[in-house]
């Protein structure tokens, strides 16, 4: 994450090795439809040209199929009555057994990745592998500022979803997600870093958020702490109210915004700092925000597990 700092390294030598719509696959395969190569093969570049100190990974949110499970359950929202939940729906109801393939899955990405370390000449010992969750993009339910109507959550806030897919998404795909990764990280002895919760109360329609409104500009702008740090859901077919102002492409929804990414860049780099990271003691770690300071007040701690040789 290029909004990241790690101590004593410059800018111009951090660098984002990630392509949009990657899955595991692409992390040892070429990405074909955007003319990339594996990223353990440009990794391997790098670490023979630099001296690698720590590798950040986010991975299986593609592999679940996360946007075609938030896409089904926005349009299932928008065409009720004639859609049950999304949680309900046959597509999704073998979850367990998807999360299970997909924490295989990223335990496979990430010994390929020591691997590639190891023939480019580096010991364990030499860099850390921090592998991350993913954070909730929606409230709880009961923290949504509209009511459960179709038309103002989708109109006034680009968050067509009921509280029964919101409540099952939180804790079934990002919890699901985060204990699985999490095993994968325990598996090859990496870092995991938990998210989930670093943007409680910035997710998208948050009461305790807002979004910008024609009454901020750069003179006047909202403040971090003030704001959503998610991408609101535009273009839902059929239903236009968003179309004419979007935050980026469709692809990018659900995703952290600016303030959402330099939140995420705060936690890295505050872990980057830490010496149980530095000392290869802890092998865990959450980060959450402190309710009062918007994007600086991360935090950051290790969660009481220790490496034992």
């Amino acid at each position: 994450m290029t909004t990241a700092d790690y101590p004593h390294v410059p800018p111009w030598r951090r660098f984002n090795l990630a392509c949009s719509g990657a899955t595991t696959n692409e992390i040892t395969h070429p990405y074909a439809g955007k003319d990339e190569d594996a990223q353990t093969d440009q990794l391997a570049d790098l670490a023979e040209r630099y001296q690698v100190k720590m590798i950040v990974v986010s991975i299986g949110g593609n592999d679940l199929g996360f946007k075609d499970i938030i896409t089904d359950c926005a349009e299932r929202f928008m065409k009720w009555p004639f859609y049950a939940y999304c949680k309900n729906a046959d597509a999704w109801s073998n979850m367990n057994s998807k999360l299970d393939d997909v924490g295989n899955k990223v335990a496979r990405a990430l010994a390929a990745i020591q691997t590639t370390m190891a023939q480019a000449g580096y010991r364990a010992d030499d860099y850390r592998l921090v592998v991350q969750s993913y954070p909730a993009p929606l409230p709880p339910s009961t923290a949504y500022r509209y009511n459960e109507s179709r038309f103002t959550r989708y109109s006034n806030g680009g968050c067509p979803f009921y509280d029964v897919d919101t409540d099952w998404a939180r804790q079934t795909l990002v919890g699901g997600m985060s204990r699985e990764i999490k095993a994968a990280a325990n598996s090859v002895r990496a870092k995991f870093l938990d998210i989930s919760d670093a943007f409680a109360g910035h997710e998208l329609c948050n009461k305790a958020s807002a979004q910008a409104t024609q009454a901020n500009s750069s003179r006047n702008p909202l403040t971090s702490q003030a704001a959503e740090w998610v991408r609101w859901v535009p273009y839902l077919p059929d239903h236009p109210a968003l179309n004419g102002s979007p935050q980026g492409d469709i692809q990018e929804a659900i995703h952290p915004n600016s303030f959402g990414q330099l939140a995420l860049g705060t936690c890295l780099t505050k872990v980057s700092n830490r010496t149980d990271l530095l000392n290869n003691t802890a092998t865990a770690f959450t980060c959450v925000n402190d309710g009062g300071n918007g994007k600086d007040g991360m935090t950051v701690t290790g969660n009481g597990i220790f490496l034992i040789d």
